[in-house]
């Protein structure tokens, strides 16, 4: 657990807990998606089973027990519920003390975890526990969390329980009430940079992805292959300083070609942000550090009442985009028509609403 950067709070809980050989009967992970969650819960894993644990305490990762957390199969086994799907095969250890329940199609469903507690009812195959992984456990629907309610109450002797969730409300409000709360934080950037530069960043993607992040190494790590990481600059600079129809729908045609819409729409809406705090000058890091001049100058052109109109208009653009299918060039240039009016103008092209079919 060493090798995680960050959570020096989640990791003293349970490095406290094995000094004390007292590991709850059932852990709560929480916090925001990508921090490293997962990745705790089978190091926590490994170093409970680890059978010649380092001199730090943590686990060898050397041992055949360690050895057997972290390996991943190839295959995936339908008669087994409780196994990863397909496309997450990182989600099934070989160890056949650690069961992984993730959702198959939409939630995690009551037949996976039925075949969990039949398993459970018996002793562990090697390990001194039996461990079992819910990721994305707010996904399991009402039956589901009724049936590991009922075990989790009375939970069989030498079987552990770790629940992973990014949005814990969403989970019975008894069933959090019989797990103990792990709490995970944003990665720091500097955290995310060394993640980053691990894996050969060069220096400018690594900032952008940093400040794009927001604390996510799944995500910064997720921007280094993104196209859009490379592409946006220049065209959120043609954004900025666009000044007739012609470039205006230049530019959306451009827009409209990418891969993921979704994604520009969050990208411009991350530049009226950085507008926004130049405007009220307020003292944050900005997405967009390198179009500072051009974002300075486009803020001084605009009124804060204007810039937040601007961002309602880009919200309501993408919640039309979803809800009608619509075309992504439409889209863009009814949106760039707006943010490229002047001061005022813009307000003759009233917000979108749901029922409006551009």
């Amino acid at each position: 657990m060493t090798d995680i950067l960050g959570h020096h709070a989640a990791r003293t809980t349970l490095t406290q807990a094995l000094a004390r050989d007292r590991v709850h009967h059932a852990y709560l992970f929480t916090g925001p998606d990508g921090v490293g969650k997962r990745r705790m819960a089978y190091a926590f894993i490994a170093r409970v089973f680890c059978t010649a644990p380092a001199a730090d305490g943590d686990a060898c990762g050397q041992c055949r027990a360690c050895r057997r957390v972290f390996e991943t199969p190839a295959w995936y086994d339908e008669r087994a519920p409780f196994l990863a799907k397909d496309d997450a095969p990182e989600l099934a250890p070989r160890h056949p003390d650690v069961l992984t329940l993730v959702a198959h199609g939409a939630f995690i469903k009551i037949e996976q975890v039925r075949e969990v507690l039949r398993v459970v009812q018996f002793q562990p195959v090697e390990a001194p526990f039996r461990f079992v992984v819910i990721d994305e456990a707010h996904v399991m629907n009402d039956p589901a969390a009724n049936a590991l309610l009922k075990t989790l109450e009375e939970p069989p002797s030498r079987t552990r329980f770790i629940l992973i969730s990014n949005m814990p409300s969403n989970l019975l409000v008894t069933i959090r009430s019989r797990c103990q709360r792990v709490p995970f934080s944003r990665l720091s950037d500097a955290d995310i940079a060394q993640i980053l530069s691990q894996r050969g960043a060069v220096s400018d993607l690594l900032q952008d992805a940093v400040a794009l992040a927001e604390g996510s190494a799944r995500l910064a790590i997720s921007l280094l292959d993104d196209p859009l990481a490379t592409q946006w600059p220049p065209l959120a600079e043609r954004l900025l300083t666009a000044d007739t129809p012609r470039g205006i729908h230049e530019l959306a045609a451009t827009l409209g070609e990418l891969e993921r819409p979704d994604a520009v729409f969050d990208r411009i809406a991350r530049l009226m942000r950085d507008a926004l705090l130049l405007r009220t000058g307020v003292a944050a890091r900005l997405f967009h550090a390198s179009l500072r001049p051009q974002l300075e100058a486009w803020a001084l052109a605009h009124p804060t009442e204007a810039i937040l109109h601007r961002i309602d208009l880009v919200e309501d653009t993408r919640l039309n985009a979803r809800t009608y299918n619509l075309q992504p060039r439409l889209s863009f240039e009814r949106l760039l028509l707006a943010l490229c009016a002047p001061a005022g103008a813009e307000l003759a092209r009233p917000l979108f609403v749901r029922r409006d079919v551009l």
